[in-house]
């Protein structure tokens, strides 16, 4: 009886405890009806939440209504397109539920705070939100909308990352959950996404089975979306096409890709108009239909967007186009496309790719350690519970041992018991941590095939700039300055010119541009040897390599040789002396 009481005061106990927790208790109380109001209109009428929230007064409001003003003042601005520029408002809103996370609004301020990050280019910040908002929605029919989008998005940062094959996960899993919603648009979303990310394999793969494996994926996934995209707007059905567009040029199907693109870039949103314009002129660009190529790559060409203008010139400076355009023109192009590519260097190094993705994976790591630390904590809690319940069991038996010796001596081996279980729990635990720690060794690999892939790109961009070197004047400042003049000094007697020279004419070299000897060392990887800095420093003041020849003490063949290992460097295959010299001088 007395075993059988004891019992029912523990159970009874902990049950009041979880009762009266804050996680259990919640919130009752309903928000201002004018809030409420807007929440029910934010999404279909977006600008319209943005009028009503202007006319309320924040001060007159509790502070439990200011924080959700704040929060559907941010949901709305996201709905309507309008980008998120500061994290000043969201902070706030998080410093308020994070103290109050029964709040039932607590999920959905989570997911608009990663919607800001991502917006202000915060992307492993916005990936930590959008992962604890996803571990707070649950599977619950209440949030499964809420949920979709996270999956959603968080599927498109780690695409916008590059990182295709950690995004796809989260579109089958967001394309199951707008099945089971059974939501047709959602669906055909779900798909293109999913859609995009094997296109972008495909583009990026090492093997020809491989890639068109992916593209064959994306064919069929984005075939499939239109049969839940029939139903929709105009543009979204162009913005489909498009993407399948894409994916069919990829694979070689021409006229199935002309067809899918034609009068694309006027149906789409406003906001897609730009992706639809590149890919459509580098589709009839490659289909031969130049006219209509370069009216939609010279659209790019004047568009304020660094990376459109980068887009557009680059189909433009392609062999295709040479024969239109008036020589001028093409060397103002040259120009202009040799200033965004270096400022496009400065804003896309391939550290920041591996940062952000080194970012992701850290993160990723501590979210699993700290997984394993509750986790921990929950296994303490059990055993110390059942070590504090069997000692409160073993003083009533004590008490009692007259009549049950027997029982004492089965309950202190228990006690023992639990103490080895105890001492395995924590072994075993310590054992889990030490597994979960991350490879360094297969992230520097993965970091590695990232650097290499963005490299190709630059290689490939820079190859656009091949010319005629002797179309490439040297800039006035080079051939004004004193030591231009010493230098040709020397060549006309026949000597050579010493090392101080040679810092000499790099300094006036860097003066004309500054990022010569930096995107060098990008492109060769920091492989370039003495020689070779001298010798790309004279093929950018002009030099020929007879010149060189002389100024350097060197055979003609030794320079030749030299100037085509560093052009393989550059450019990762082995090229003729005109094209190397064409890259170097327009560096």
């Amino acid at each position: 009886m007395v075993r059988i009481k004891t019992i029912n005061w523990f159970v009874a106990t902990l049950l009041l405890t979880l009762a009266v927790s804050p996680g259990i208790v919640g919130c009752s109380r309903q928000y201002d009806a004018r809030l409420t109001r807007i929440a029910e209109i934010v999404t279909p009428d977006p600008e319209k939440a943005i009028a009503i929230l202007d006319s309320i007064k924040p001060g007159t409001l509790t502070e439990r209504d200011r924080h959700y003003y704040e929060l559907l003042t941010i949901k709305a601005n996201d709905k309507a397109f309008i980008p998120h520029k500061s994290d000043s408002l969201i902070l706030e809103v998080l410093r308020y539920y994070d103290t109050n996370p029964s709040d039932p609004v607590y999920n959905e301020a989570l997911y608009y705070a990663g919607r800001v990050y991502a917006d202000i280019g915060d992307y492993p910040t916005a990936l930590k939100y959008y992962r604890k908002a996803l571990d707070k929605t649950g599977q619950s029919h209440d949030t499964s909308d809420l949920r979709s989008r996270i999956l959603s998005q968080t599927g498109s940062l780690l695409e916008e990352l590059r990182l295709y094959e950690e995004a796809i996960p989260y579109y089958m899993a967001d394309l199951k959950q707008a099945a089971a919603n059974r939501d047709s648009l959602s669906i055909a979303y779900a798909q293109r996404s999913l859609g995009s990310a094997y296109y972008n394999l495909g583009t990026m793969a090492d093997t020809d089975s491989l890639r068109n494996s992916y593209l064959e994926t994306a064919d069929s996934i984005l075939t499939r979306s239109f049969d839940f995209s029939v139903a929709f707007s105009q543009e979204f059905l162009a913005e489909s096409r498009i993407l399948l567009a894409a994916v069919r040029q990829e694979k070689g199907d021409m006229i199935s890709s002309v067809n899918l693109v034609r009068r694309t870039p006027d149906q789409v949103r406003p906001a897609a108009r730009n992706i639809a314009l590149a890919y459509a002129a580098d589709i009839y660009r490659e289909a031969g239909i130049m006219d209509t190529a370069y009216m939609y790559a010279h659209e790019l060409v004047v568009n304020e967007n660094l990376i459109n203008k980068k887009t557009g010139y680059r189909i433009l400076l392609s062999p295709e186009f040479r024969h239109m355009i008036h020589p001028d023109t093409l060397n103002r192009y040259y120009t202009e496309y040799k200033d965004i590519l270096e400022s496009y260097f400065d804003d896309n190094r391939n550290e920041l790719a591996l940062i952000q993705h080194g970012q992701y994976n850290y993160d990723l790591h501590e979210r699993q350690k700290e997984e394993t630390q509750k986790s921990n904590e929950r296994l303490k809690w059990t055993v110390a519970l059942f070590i504090a319940f069997t000692l409160v069991l073993t003083i009533v038996l004590l008490y009692l041992r007259y009549r049950y010796m027997a029982t004492i001596v089965q309950f202190r081996s228990n006690l023992d018991a639990l103490e080895d279980l105890k001492d395995k729990l924590d072994n075993r635990d310590d054992r889990e941590t030490e597994g979960n720690r991350e490879d360094p060794e297969s992230f520097n690999q993965t970091a590695g095939i990232t650097q290499s892939t963005l490299r190709e790109r630059l290689r490939e961009e820079l190859t656009a700039l091949c010319g005629d070197p002797d179309d490439v004047t040297v800039p006035d400042d080079i051939l004004s300055s004193e030591i231009y003049a010493r230098v040709l000094a020397r060549l006309d007697a026949g000597k050579c010119i010493d090392d101080g020279m040679l810092d000499e004419l790099k300094k006036v070299v860097l003066t004309v541009s500054p990022k010569f000897i930096i995107n060098l060392q990008i492109l060769t990887q920091n492989q370039m040897t003495k020689l070779e800095l001298h010798t790309a420093l004279l093929t950018k003041c002009g030099f020929k390599p007879s010149d060189m020849n002389i100024l350097l003490g060197r055979s003609n063949g030794a320079i030749i040789s030299r100037k085509k290992t560093l052009g393989a460097k550059v450019l990762g295959r082995k090229e003729s002396v005109t094209v190397i010299s064409a890259i170097i001088r327009r560096l």
